[in-house]
């Protein structure tokens, strides 16, 4: 072993020490002929081969840390021979099959997420979107068709006003007032019961100038039910005699028909009128068939004379009317109202909770 070589067929290992002849075979290759005829390898200088050192034969030196792992050491490149150890099988051919398995599987897979239904498949399990020849064309009009469940419409809630009356005179406490007092009856012409009907009063001069305004609320009207209202323009201050009195009826809302009780009837009887020196009272009894007490019913006096046209009338609040029973009620008049002959009275059941 030397630094420089000593002679021509010394050769230099990879620890660039430099070796007697002659030159050891290397597990794993093939000695050439002449080891002298090899070629320097390209890159090293003075021939030294490039790579890690190598081992030197049978005893021979060993660089730090020991030769690569799997392989032995060559003398030209100082780097393992490519390919598997002797004796095992190379797996290489099975990798590339099974990666090309998984990449067709990916692929398809895709395709599979991807793919819309554009209409243009064949599926014999796909309904024909297509109208069958057999159904009738629709109707241009739009008209829905009718059917067996559909009922004609009824003339259902309709409140008519069937008659109005008024009369003027000298009302307040000292006679010195103008004053006037009105009655109208109204009547439930539909087949079903309403609820809730507003109703409102206008009175107007012989100018067509309107001098006074009055609301009502009917609570209940069965079919062929009729209800009577009157009051007075009492405290309006009225600048001129009545000339006019129109009655306007509102659409039922049917806000509590759900509370009314199917079957019963409240009606007055036994009606007396008394005219005083200030005011005129109406006493009567009300009698109900309801199977449930009505709380809040109102009461309607209208008054007729000796022609039967309606002259005036006067609104009270009557007590509760026991179920299936009767009490004694009134209502009265806050001004003198003349020429009195018959009195009717209406009881409507009021605001049934």
């Amino acid at each position: 072993m030397s630094d420089t070589p000593l002679g021509p067929d010394w050769w230099q290992a990879s620890d660039d020490k430099w070796y007697p002849p002659p030159r050891p075979e290397m597990p794993g290759e093939e000695a050439p002929a002449d080891a002298s005829a090899l070629p320097p390898p390209q890159g090293s200088p003075g021939g030294a081969p490039i790579g890690p050192p190598l081992a030197p034969p049978s005893g021979g030196y060993a660089p730090p840390g020991g030769f690569p792992q799997g392989g032995t050491p060559s003398p030209y490149t100082g780097v393992p021979p490519a390919g598997p150890p002797p004796g095992a099988q190379n797996r290489t051919p099975l990798y590339v099959a099974i990666g090309v398995v998984v990449a067709v599987a990916i692929v398809g897979l895709i395709i599979v997420l991807t793919s819309g239904d554009d209409g243009d498949d064949e599926r014999t399990d796909r309904p024909d979107p297509r109208p069958s020849t057999t159904e009738e064309a629709p109707d241009p009009t739009g008209s829905p068709e009718p059917t067996e469940d559909d009922d004609p419409p009824s003339d259902s809630g309709t409140v008519e006003v069937v008659e109005v009356g008024w009369s003027n005179f000298m009302g307040g406490f000292d006679r010195d007032e103008l004053s006037a007092s009105y009655g109208f009856i109204v009547e439930n012409t539909g087949d079903e019961t309403v609820t809730d009907i507003q109703v409102s009063v206008s009175a107007y001069d012989a100018n067509g100038t309107a001098l006074a305004t009055a609301s009502h609320t009917i609570y209940m009207l069965r079919p062929g039910q009729k209800m009577g209202i009157g009051d007075e323009f009492f405290g309006e201050n009225l600048t001129a005699e009545v000339a006019d009195v129109q009655v306007n009826v509102s659409e039922p809302q049917n806000w509590s028909l759900s509370d009314i009780p199917e079957e019963g009837v409240i009606e007055a009887e036994g009606v007396t009128t008394t005219t005083g020196d200030y005011d005129v009272t109406t006493t009567f009894t009300v009698r109900s068939t309801f199977d449930q007490q009505i709380s809040n019913p109102y009461g309607y006096a209208i008054y007729r004379d000796a022609s039967g046209n309606i002259i005036g009338g006067s609104t009270g609040y009557l007590n509760f009317v026991p179920a299936g029973g009767s009490t004694a009620a009134e209502i009265t008049s806050w001004d003198v109202i003349p020429n009195i002959a018959s009195t009717e009275v209406y009881v409507d059941v009021g605001f049934i909770s």
